[in-house]
């Protein structure tokens, strides 16, 4: 497929998801309490990740991103980048692959930056992408204490998920 058709068909399935409204938050007052939300219920599913959460030097929360699939998987959704509990930036996330998926689904994303390092260096490029800028791993509850310096963890409606391949995800910073 010619790469002007298939970013035709990102855009147009964004903006249908927009549209919708499934995804997009709006305000900057909007994408923090929902993000208030999603750690109030992190925490509650998930007890393991409040010492990650606690010594964190910052955390992108994503309250809701939505998985659509059409023949392609074309994920978004926009979050908050807390630095000791107060948001310092807005992020959108992206992603797409192949799929034979038919509908759509939400979850809940958190990137978690263990180290100050870590942070700055995410914070750096117009576009950080997994795998090309950097790796997230996985939060394990079972090995919390990874040496990873940016960890994951993912909810889904049921609980929390602890194996998903992230390469191709993509932050961008949205001006809000």
């Amino acid at each position: 497929m010619r790469p002007e058709l298939n970013n035709y068909r990102i855009v147009l399935l964004t903006a249908c998801l927009m549209l919708t409204g499934l995804v997009h938050a709006g305000s900057a007052e909007e994408i923090d309490l929902k993000a208030d939300a999603a750690l109030t219920e992190l925490v509650a599913s998930v007890p393991e990740t409040q010492p990650l959460l606690d010594n964190a030097a910052g955390v992108l929360i994503f309250p809701v991103v939505v998985k659509s699939g059409f023949g392609n998987d074309i994920e978004y959704g926009e979050g908050a980048l807390r630095v000791g509990g107060k948001t310092i930036a807005y992020y959108v996330t992206s992603a797409e692959a192949l799929s034979l998926q038919l509908g759509a689904q939400k979850k809940s994303l958190f990137v978690v930056f263990r180290s100050t390092e870590a942070l700055t260096d995410f914070r750096e490029p117009d576009v950080w992408v997994t795998g090309e800028h950097g790796d997230i791993d996985v939060f394990q509850p079972d090995t919390p204490d990874t040496s990873a310096t940016i960890v994951t963890v993912l909810l889904e409606q049921g609980g929390p998920v602890y194996s998903l391949s992230l390469d191709g995800l993509s932050f961008r910073k949205l001006d809000k």
